[in-house]
């Protein structure tokens, strides 16, 4: 496979795959690598081999009880004084908790999204400035538009009503700053073409140094 001949592995790695260096040395062949991440840990592999640089890729390795774990894999070459590669160095971390641990929050951040995007209150989250971040679907709905229309410059002059702009702006000038709970009070213009009177609540996300983080707006 011109893949690069294992000449030397320590001990941790021969016995997390549980096979002999002599095995290893047929590591595309023997299941050492999930057969998922195989073709593209191949084709890296190749690539650098041809260019004679380092790579960094991330797979999934055979532990030697059959369980797959992720890991992070540096390559290193290493040239002799003429600027010939004379051997490859590899590092294997293993961030499989890692991995896990980010697979589970972008599964919770999926699930916040759908509970709140199925919630008749309108809920949306800013950042420490005001910026609007997110909005759920409640509050599409009922102004009848995308979020890419909430991030436009214009959004506020053209949805919230001109008598409670300047009101509203001077409100969130002073309380943004302060990292306490607030509430305001305006009308907001609903796709039928009528406004309507929202008491909005501002509840702040702060970080344990007391800094604001995100303020959910409800």
């Amino acid at each position: 496979l011109g893949l690069g001949e294992v000449e030397f592995v320590n001990r941790q790695t021969l016995e997390y795959f549980g096979r002999t260096r002599e095995e290893l040395l047929d590591w595309a062949l023997i299941g050492a690598i999930h057969p998922d991440d195989l073709p593209r840990v191949i084709e890296t592999r190749k690539k650098a081999l041809v260019a004679g640089k380092s790579y960094d890729s991330v797979h999934r390795c055979r532990r030697a009880d059959g369980v797959y774990r992720w890991f992070q894999v540096r390559a290193q070459p290493v040239r002799d004084a003429g600027g010939e590669i004379t051997a490859w160095y590899l590092l294997l971390t293993d961030i499989d908790d890692r991995m896990k641990a980010e697979e589970a929050l972008q599964a919770s951040e999926r699930n916040l999204s759908l509970t709140l995007n199925s919630i008749s209150t309108h809920i949306g989250v800013c950042g420490p400035d005001g910026t609007i971040l997110s909005v759920n679907q409640s509050a599409l709905d009922y102004h009848g538009i995308t979020f890419e229309d909430v991030q436009k410059e214009d959004f506020a002059s053209r949805w919230f009503h001109a008598d409670d702009i300047g009101r509203l702006t001077e409100e969130l000038r002073e309380a943004l700053p302060r990292p306490q709970r607030f509430e305001c009070e305006y009308r907001a213009l609903g796709k039928d073409g009528k406004y309507r009177w929202f008491l909005v609540r501002y509840n702040p996300l702060i970080d344990d140094k007391g800094a604001i983080k995100r303020w959910y707006v409800f």
